[in-house]
């Protein structure tokens, strides 16, 4: 079925080395098993004697606002899949795939019947997000890209197959920084608070007051200016207020130029662009602030 979702002080010695051998035995054993237990997590199977059920992801809602027009799974949008699967709040184990598997988006369970939760994440990320729970995910080095998810339950009973549509999780902030970048400028430096960066799939919002910060590397800077910058964060609700300094730093980590943008209203699925000169007067706006605009959808 498918469904769309030693004697006197030698004889001491002796004992005391015979007790430091079964130690350093113990000690050893009990790191392969903790090792093993998490290499576990990788098989696809979760209990014995269980009846096979399928995952399909294989659909993003880009335009989860607009219409809900969904587009294929592919590693061009998401470099990495993450699933969770849980038995009321224990989790029984987590999935983990790359673009590069040839089975990415299917994800086959052997599994004892009964009514579980499960979680799944599509991201850009460096690494596998960590879920703990469907309310607490956290992604490496609290770096947040864009993101897709889906949370919901599901009544095993036998053998099916499911399609999973996933949709957007994130707000996106798009800076352009309009002049000419100055030769001494190798690294751009955002920090922004007012979002998240640990995500809760329950609800679709952030979970922690973040401090994010996102580097840039400027190796060949554009002489014209246009220069674009994307940065990601959970809003905690449809009209999140972020907190944006730019920075401009030389080779040495020094700060050469730093301008702060306040309250930029940030939504999920939405992109906001902030435009504006940080290295020269901008004759675009009269005190020389980024120009903020809010479109209707996330782009791209």
């Amino acid at each position: 079925m498918r469904n769309i979702i030693g004697t006197g002080g030698t004889y001491c010695c002796k004992n005391l080395y015979v007790v430091m051998v079964l130690a350093t035995i113990l000690f050893v054993f009990s790191s392969c098993e903790k090792v093993d237990a998490e290499a576990d997590d990788a098989v696809n199977v979760v209990g014995d004697g269980g009846v096979k059920v399928d995952f399909h992801i294989s659909n993003l809602i880009i335009e989860q606002y607009a219409g809900e027009m969904p587009t294929s799974l592919a590693p061009q949008s998401c470099s990495r899949l993450n699933f969770a699967i849980f038995d009321d709040v224990k989790r029984l184990k987590v999935i983990n795939q790359t673009a590069e598997m040839s089975s990415f988006g299917n994800i086959t369970l052997e599994i004892s019947p009964g009514t579980y939760s499960i979680v799944v994440l599509a991201h850009n990320g460096l690494g596998n997000a960590s879920i703990s729970s469907p309310e607490q995910i956290k992604f490496k080095d609290n770096k947040v890209t864009d993101t897709f998810y889906y949370c919901g339950t599901v009544n095993i009973s036998g053998e099916a197959s499911y399609d999973i549509t996933l949709k957007r999780a994130v707000a996106k902030c798009h800076i352009t920084i309009k002049d000419r970048f100055p030769s001494a400028v190798a690294l751009m430096r955002f920090k922004y608070t007012g979002g998240s960066s640990t995500f809760n799939a329950v609800t679709g919002y952030g979970c922690v007051n973040s401090r994010q910060t996102e580097e840039r590397s400027i190796l060949a800077p554009d002489e014209n200016g246009a220069t674009s910058f994307d940065l990601f964060t959970f809003p905690h609700n449809n009209d999140d207020l972020l907190n944006i300094t730019v920075m401009a730093l030389n080779a040495n980590g020094d700060i050469l130029y730093s301008k702060v943008i306040d309250d930029v209203m940030v939504n999920i699925n939405r992109q906001t662009t902030c435009d504006g000169n940080l290295f020269e007067s901008d004759d675009t706006s009269e005190d020389g602030d980024f120009i903020v605009t809010t479109h209707d959808e996330l782009l791209e």
